[in-house]
């Protein structure tokens, strides 16, 4: 969950819709969730907190979003590319870390996809 004054304050125009408030950043087909949780933590003051037990389910589908690794990790270094400027310290520090949690989990995804030849070439990034 997340409160309207925080959307609020993270809320931007892009010049190819002025008309409208963007919260996540819609140009990203993968990596758009986390790329508007990292804006919220590099530049408002607001605090991410955990709420106890489970309240989602992932489901993974083979014809889904996730399934494309490929795709999925060139989303994902593209978000970080795109806010490093927020705070390059703190991306030279954390990026080698949560690339390689960001690989795990996409050769994870290769191996229950059955493609074996994507997650050995996804363990040698």
């Amino acid at each position: 969950m997340i409160r309207r004054a925080v959307l609020e304050e993270i809320a931007y125009q892009p010049r190819q819709d002025p008309a409208r408030d963007w919260y996540f950043d819609e140009t990203f087909r993968q990596s758009e969730d986390i790329e508007c949780w990292m804006r919220i933590a590099l530049t408002t003051r607001w605090a991410f907190e955990g709420v106890a037990g489970l309240l989602t389910q992932y489901r993974i589908s083979t014809g889904g979003l996730s399934a494309a690794t490929d795709k999925q990790l060139a989303a994902w270094e593209r978000m970080v590319e795109k806010l490093t400027p927020l705070n390059p310290a703190f991306f030279e520090v954390k990026t080698p870390v949560a690339r390689a949690y960001q690989l795990r989990y996409l050769c994870r995804r290769g191996i229950s996809d059955m493609d074996a030849n994507r997650a050995y070439t996804l363990s040698k990034e």
